[in-house]
């Protein structure tokens, strides 16, 4: 199995790549490499906007692309070397923080003493976010807000029942006036 992922810069402490605070305050699009034979892993440290670290045990360093950048001081995009496996992690990233962000706009908000409450909860997020993602590559067109509220009027249609009235009952002499 290959994989190619972002990951925490503490949690590269045994590999020989500079920190953080060292690649921060070289210039931009600045990379460092290490390559763990024994596993195949490919660890690059790379400065864009900001540091960044990927292993990859798909992908190398080589061949070196050109990433398009928008400078400040210069008031134009410039060119800056970019690692390849940085441009094909850059290139299939989407999935994830695309379902990260449709979760986000219209997350259920409940919260409860039991600990799986709020992971059910997510789960369902999860699953009404993929829905509306395979409905739209079948040719619907709602957007996210009425595929969730069409989906929860269907359950409520087959599912639904009329809610226990709780609390004592009124009658019709509690609303009539009282004379003065």
């Amino acid at each position: 199995m290959t994989a190619t992922g972002t990951v925490r810069a503490n949690q590269t402490e045994k590999c020989p790549l500079n920190d953080k605070k060292m690649m921060s305050i070289r210039e931009r699009g600045a990379f460092e490499s290490y390559i763990d034979k024994s596993d195949n892993i490919v660890a690059v440290a790379s400065k864009d906007n900001s540091v960044v670290t990927l292993l990859s045990n798909e992908h190398s360093v080589a061949p070196l692309g050109e990433a398009k950048r928008y400078s400040v001081t210069e008031r134009k995009k410039v060119s800056i070397p970019q690692p390849y496996h940085i441009a094909q992690y850059n290139r299939n990233m989407g999935g994830v923080d695309l379902m990260d962000n449709n979760i986000s706009n219209y997350r259920i908000g409940v919260r409860g003493k039991r600990w799986y409450i709020p992971i059910a909860l997510w789960l369902f997020d999860v699953v009404m976010s993929n829905s509306w993602f395979l409905a739209r590559s079948q040719g619907i067109t709602l957007d996210s807000l009425s595929f969730r509220r069409s989906v929860v009027q269907a359950l409520l249609q087959k599912f639904g029942r009329a809610p226990k009235a709780t609390g004592p009952k009124s009658t019709e002499e509690d609303f009539k006036p009282t004379p003065w």
